[in-house]
């Protein structure tokens, strides 16, 4: 089962949707941060890769409200359908593997810093289809940087999670043993 879930982190990833206050960013050069993803238990435990995760652009306070009420209107079905027609705002890549789409990433002023929350439709693999595992219900992935002022920090990812609106909450669920840990995170320089 932990296998399985360390698989499931490389084929998809990434970033919440919260409403809380954007921060610009500049879309024209993008930003890339560099960490390190520890799995913390199961067999993989202590294991650890580099995270890439570079945005193009932060999401503007229009788009997320109307994703937003996209949740509250139509649920994850309807959101997720919307995600996956929107142009990526950047990427995120573990070790050398390929790159995968954040179709939402969403910067937050903190007192000390910020945070950079990611969201990706994750890709449903075709062995989770044909023996209907639990884990096809949960169709999104997410990645949290917690930054400080000199933007480093650390984090977590949720490779599976499935997202609801309950009263006036959006609520999160992970399945399995999540999220894993993103450490000693850094900007990269981009030229």
């Amino acid at each position: 089962m932990h296998r399985r879930l360390l698989s499931l982190l490389i084929f998809g990833v990434l970033i919440s949707l919260m409403a809380c206050a954007s921060s610009g960013g500049d879309s024209s050069t993008g930003e890339r941060f560099r960490g390190r993803l520890v799995a913390m238990s199961g067999p993989g435990g202590g294991q650890t890769a580099y995270v890439d995760v570079h945005a193009n652009r932060y999401a503007s306070e229009e788009e997320i409200t109307a994703l937003g009420d996209i949740l509250v209107e139509g649920g994850e079905q309807a959101l997720h359908k919307a995600i996956t027609e929107m142009e990526p705002m950047g990427w995120f890549r573990i070790g050398a593997n390929t790159r995968y789409h954040l179709r939402l990433i969403r910067a937050i002023d903190t007192p000390t810093g910020r945070i950079i929350w990611g969201l990706t439709d994750r890709q449903i693999t075709f062995m989770e289809i044909i023996h209907s595992v639990r884990s096809r219900n949960y169709a999104f992935g997410i990645v949290e940087l917690h930054l400080d002022e000199n933007d480093e920090g650390s984090g977590g990812i949720i490779a599976a999670a499935q997202i609801s609106f309950k009263g006036t909450t959006i609520e999160i669920e992970s399945f399995g043993n999540q999220p894993y840990r993103v450490l000693s995170v850094k900007p990269e320089n981009l030229k």
